[in-house]
């Protein structure tokens, strides 16, 4: 909540972050829920037919596996985006869900490409800061950069969502306009 508010408004106001929060705690939970029976719906067909493959002897194949893979990256991308209404438009759940389909969906490129990029950025530079030892000073600056860079991936994804949105906006609007003459 504080990283939306400052990506929109360029600062925080602690005291309302804090007011807002426990609104906002109940319609991500909701959001997560959703997640979760979205991943059962498709992980079940799957791991049936994995089974059965098993039972009539083909065994576990590596094109099972890519299939499944390929089946939860195609449903779990447009909920990328989902959480985003909820902090930077004061959505509901359901509408926030709903944009950050639509909005996944219109810009499926340009949103792989981004999203892309930040889980490489993401589990690339985690690799960085996992290599001092545990016991050692420098493991500290590990967490501190951690932290700061996913802090601003973070910040990119809703200034991402903030600027697609209104793109999408602006498009649908001289769409209407062009419509209407």
């Amino acid at each position: 909540a504080s990283v939306s508010q400052a990506v929109v408004s360029k600062r925080v106001a602690w005291v309302q972050v804090l007011r807002e929060w426990p609104e906002k705690f109940i319609q991500v939970v909701s959001l997560a829920l959703v997640w979760l029976a979205v991943i059962a719906a498709v992980s079940l067909p799957f791991s049936c037919m994995i089974t059965l493959l098993a039972l009539f002897g083909v065994g576990f194949s590596p094109l099972a596996l890519l299939l499944y893979s390929a089946v939860m990256i195609w449903v779990l991308l447009p909920l990328a985006f989902s959480a985003h209404g909820i902090f930077l438009n004061q959505r509901t759940m359901w509408s926030s869900l709903k944009d950050g389909v639509h909005l996944t969906r219109l810009t499926m490129p340009s949103t792989s490409l981004f999203l892309m990029a930040v889980i490489l950025l993401s589990q690339g530079l985690d690799i960085i800061w996992k290599l001092p030892a545990e016991s050692s000073w420098m493991g500290l600056v590990g967490i501190a950069g951690h932290g700061f860079v996913t802090t601003g991936l973070l910040a990119a994804s809703f200034v991402y969502y903030r600027d697609t949105s209104l793109w999408i906006r602006q498009v649908c609007e001289q769409m209407q306009s062009v419509k209407a003459e």
